[in-house]
């Protein structure tokens, strides 16, 4: 199996463009990657380097919170089910995530607030969502080891488009009683949903 380390990784990204102050929309998967010496830390520290202080990185952290019978959704503590280094990128201290049940952004950098903070909608892709402001801030969208298949960003559009297609789907959070409550998102993409029903560590973001 090969091995990389972090000056491998910063070199790839950097030969991609990577570099100070972008903003970075990362899809990931670590087993494409071969065994990474320090784990998914170690891709998380090789981006960080190379954006800088004025960059921002962000991922996606969607979540399993369609299940009346699941736990639902908090903001705080709801793992991600698309993959181990989302899920290790949630968890490192000062990264932010935007309050959205189902298919919340997390980031961290320059503009991590602007990004997850004061949605005035809980749909997944409204405009005036996370990634209506992504892309207000001119945000590339990297793939690490994943296909098209894994960009998320095309939900965005179908939704922006008001593609017929998008409908209602329940989800679950946490009210402010501490207690569960459901909410009805009206623009939720359809599609195999079954990796986050399994909890599978899966780089689909569908």
């Amino acid at each position: 199996m090969a091995q990389v380390d972090k000056t491998d990784i910063k070199k790839g990204l950097a030969q991609l463009g990577v570099g100070p102050g972008a903003v970075l929309l990362v899809h990931s998967s670590l087993k494409s990657f071969g065994r990474v010496i320090g784990g998914p830390a170690t891709v998380i520290a090789a981006l960080l380097e190379l954006l800088g202080p004025e960059g921002t990185l962000a991922m996606p952290v969607f979540s399993n919170s369609t299940n009346p019978d699941g736990p639902p959704f908090d903001v705080k503590t709801s793992p991600s089910r698309v993959g181990l280094i989302t899920e290790t990128f949630r968890r490192r201290p000062g990264v932010l995530r935007a309050n959205q049940p189902t298919h919340s952004i997390a980031a961290f950098g320059k503009h991590a607030a602007t990004i997850t903070q004061n949605l005035p909608s809980l749909e997944p892709y409204d405009r005036r969502g996370s990634f209506g402001r992504l892309y207000e801030l001119a945000a590339r969208v990297l793939f690490m080891g994943c296909t098209m298949a894994a960009n998320s960003t095309l939900h965005a559009i179908e939704d922006w488009a008001e593609l017929p297609y998008l409908g209602p789907e329940p989800a679950y959070m946490l009210g402010e009683n501490g207690q569960q409550k459901q909410v009805l998102l009206q623009k939720m993409p359809v599609g195999d949903r079954d990796f986050y029903r399994k909890g599978e560590a899966s780089a689909g973001t569908k």
